[in-house]
């Protein structure tokens, strides 16, 4: 019973009249602002988990599952060791896809711009989650008697830029300065490398960084760019639709202990999974999802300033009761822990009727999408997502400051 004394104190007073109403009032506010706080905290967090799975969504859509790049400089050696052997671990996993990319001036009739070319293995064509977003025409890399004609896949982005239809008779001309000779300041078109290709599909990357580029077959950016054989900027590995999440682990700590196990006994080579991939837009998504958080933290940090308030009223309020709980014996530190249990549970109340409340909001806009978003986006309404972890977040919080402000006038009583 002893053991159970102080919440049974801190319970009774939390539903007890007082003889001063102030104090009712005051910690009614305190109560309902935090659960304002609360149901505010659990609105926003569900609303940016919402905007990142939709995000993350769109990358995984067609992102390469990891990518290998060179720990210096631009160019990876394919014939390494460390690359021969993850090729062979990954026949079995995927698709092992060397990469060219190069910024290219591009010329469609009378139409030019920048853009990216990329140059792809044959294996490309038969990765599902690439070859489904085309939008016009096929993911063909070849055509023609025995696959001898070269084509390419361009993005919508730059289909709309240049006026480009698949199937379109005329070609797309691509020119990049030569690798390996200097160019000539009387005559500097003649150290321009170009070539033509006809385009055979236009594709949907979904995002705007990937909205002007062209795919184009590996050993025709090879020429064109006077890359050896052995060469490439990257390698792209692919895993089978089929992969785990923790199969998806154990991979890619096998192809860490590859790239760690080098001939020479250091790694020449950076392997980036999906997430590392987009660090930016994720490090970018978590900051503005901590500023948010810390700001409406501190406004529930002012509001519980109430509750100290309120509790320092209750302590004047209850100094009989005090010296009665003494004179019956009950030592110093069981009446200081029934105070701070009174305002934390006045705390704790509103922070669990306002998550409640911010639960329902998140459940109703996730099931019937009531608040619309502002112009055009991939989704009509703001999406919400739910995360159990976000719910713990808060009330640990909120249960800290309410622990500390309920703390600070228990002190005073002697």
């Amino acid at each position: 019973m002893k053991k159970n004394l102080p919440i049974f104190i801190a319970n009774r007073y939390l539903i007890s009249k007082k003889s001063h109403n102030v104090i009712n009032i005051i910690s009614i506010i305190s109560s309902t602002a935090i659960g304002l706080g609360c149901m505010a905290l659990i609105v926003v967090f569900s609303v940016f988990n919402g905007f990142g799975k939709i995000l993350e969504g769109m990358y995984d859509s067609y992102l390469p599952d990891f990518i290998i790049e060179s720990k210096k400089g631009k160019i990876v050696n394919l014939n390494s060791t460390t690359l021969i052997e993850i090729e062979k671990f990954c026949k079995d996993q995927g698709f092992f896809s060397p990469i060219i990319e190069e910024n290219v001036y591009a010329q469609y009739s009378n139409l030019q711009c920048i853009t990216t070319l990329v140059g792809v293995p044959d294996n490309y064509e038969q990765i599902e989650r690439i070859t489904s977003l085309i939008i016009d025409g096929d993911f063909k890399l070849h055509y023609g008697v025995d696959n001898l004609l070269n084509r390419a896949i361009v993005s919508e982005g730059l289909a709309s830029q240049l006026h480009i239809k698949a199937q379109f008779s005329e070609p797309l001309s691509l020119y990049f300065p030569s690798r390996t000779e200097d160019i000539s300041i009387t005559m500097p078109m003649e150290s321009i490398l170009n070539d033509e290709i006809l385009v055979s599909g236009v594709a949907d990357f979904k995002s705007q960084e990937n909205n002007n580029k062209v795919i184009a077959p590996l050993k025709f950016v090879r020429e064109l760019m006077e890359y050896d054989d052995e060469q490439a900027s990257r390698v792209e590995i692919y895993l089978n639709e089929f992969s785990t999440k923790n199969k998806y682990n154990s991979i890619e700590a096998k192809l860490k202990e590859i790239l760690n196990n080098t001939a020479n006994g250091t790694q020449s080579y950076i392997l980036k999974n999906k997430h590392q991939q987009n660090q930016t837009l994720y490090r970018m998504m978590k900051s503005e999802k901590l500023a948010v958080s810390l700001i409406l933290f501190f406004i529930i940090l002012i509001v519980a300033v109430n509750i100290l308030a309120s509790l320092s009223l209750l302590i004047i309020d209850k100094k009989e009761d005090i010296q009665t709980y003494k004179s019956m014996g009950a030592p110093l530190s069981l009446i200081k822990r029934s105070f701070i249990l009174h305002g934390w549970f006045i705390c704790m109340a509103g922070a669990i009727f306002g998550i409640v409340i911010g639960l329902i909001i998140c459940i109703l806009q996730q099931t019937f999408g009531f608040i619309s978003l502002p112009g055009n986006f991939v989704v009509d309404s703001y999406p919400v997502y739910i995360k159990f972890t976000d719910i713990i977040l808060i009330l640990f919080g909120v249960g800290v400051i309410g622990f500390i402000m309920s703390f600070i006038p228990s002190r005073v009583i002697k």
